[in-house]
């Protein structure tokens, strides 16, 4: 997978050789492979949310008792207060194309637009990080003004070494956030995997499942066993799937930090590209890329 990320890389670096636009093409990959991981991981975790739900609502509409909230709830939000970070997920997933628009804008409407776009995804990981975490990210009140100054400074032409300036100046005053962001989301991945709780809620179902499958058995047609069963197998593989995807999560997310960290060294030196940027976006890419195939496994179940 590194090989063929690598591949891609190369060939969009000697296409920008021709333009003059390597270091931003540079952003541009990390925008597409930040956005990915975002997407992918948040995804995932929704993914299992429902399967979640709607194995509680199939029981109860299978049954004699009716619905409580217990039945509408997910797996994961009392344990980890996962919906806010979802929603830092998605910020950041929108500061990361904001980034590439700008990274690849032709015409100020397009510059104008994406900085709308990048001021919106800041103020939503502020807001929702707050939400998260009862605390505030770092930085000042003047980085949005500073951010600004530089966006302006591009001009109506899109003078390419401004643009270059202006997202060296973005890069380096959204860096303390987006790791910070990215700190809290490694961490409550990583615990969750730790005390394998989705495994073991998951199991929990699957137990669940079986008992209830025993009572019924004997009321029950051939088919509708059948049907039954292949719940409890689908419930199965994705219990079994779940700690190497909470895993992918947690280094998915690490690996998207690691990436912004890259770029905001290169941009303190005046660059937006280096080795280390190369490398730490090919692996945010396949860090993306497993995330993706645990989802798409879920999707392909539900």
């Amino acid at each position: 997978m590194k090989t063929q990320f690598a591949s891609a890389f190369a060939a969009l670096t000697a296409a920008s050789l021709l333009t003059g636009c390597v270091s931003a093409s540079h952003v541009g990959a990390f925008s597409q492979a930040a956005s990915q991981a975002a997407t992918q991981v948040a995804n995932g975790f929704n993914q299992v949310q429902e399967t979640t739900v709607t194995r509680k609502l199939s029981d109860v509409a299978s049954g004699t008792e009716g619905p409580t909230d217990a039945t509408f709830a997910g797996l994961l939000d009392a344990k980890t207060e996962l919906a806010p970070r979802l929603d830092c997920l998605s910020e950041i997933n929108n500061y990361a194309a904001s980034l590439g628009s700008l990274a690849n804008a032709n015409y100020r409407k397009d510059i104008d637009a994406a900085a709308a776009s990048l001021y919106g995804a800041l103020n939503g990981l502020a807001a929702t990080y707050q939400k998260a975490t009862a605390s505030s990210l770092p930085g000042s009140a003047d980085d949005t003004a500073i951010i600004a100054t530089a966006v302006d400074a591009i001009g109506n032409a899109i003078a390419e070494y401004k643009r270059q300036a202006a997202l060296r100046k973005i890069i380096l005053q959204t860096d303390p956030a987006i790791q910070a962001v990215c700190a809290d989301l490694e961490k409550t991945f990583t615990e969750l995997g730790q005390d394998h709780f989705v495994y073991q809620n998951l199991n929990s179902e699957v137990a669940d499942m079986t008992g209830y499958y025993n009572q019924q058995t004997a009321k029950w047609n051939y088919e509708q066993r059948l049907q039954y069963l292949d719940r409890i197998r689908q419930t199965r593989q994705v219990r079994d799937g779940s700690e190497t995807f909470v895993t992918s999560a947690a280094h998915s997310v690490a690996a998207l930090a690691k990436a912004h960290k890259a770029l905001a060294d290169a941009a303190s030196h005046g660059k937006l590209t280096s080795a280390e940027v190369v490398q730490a976006v090919g692996e945010l890419a396949d860090e993306a890329t497993k995330a993706k195939q645990f989802y798409d496994q879920l999707h392909a179940k539900n």
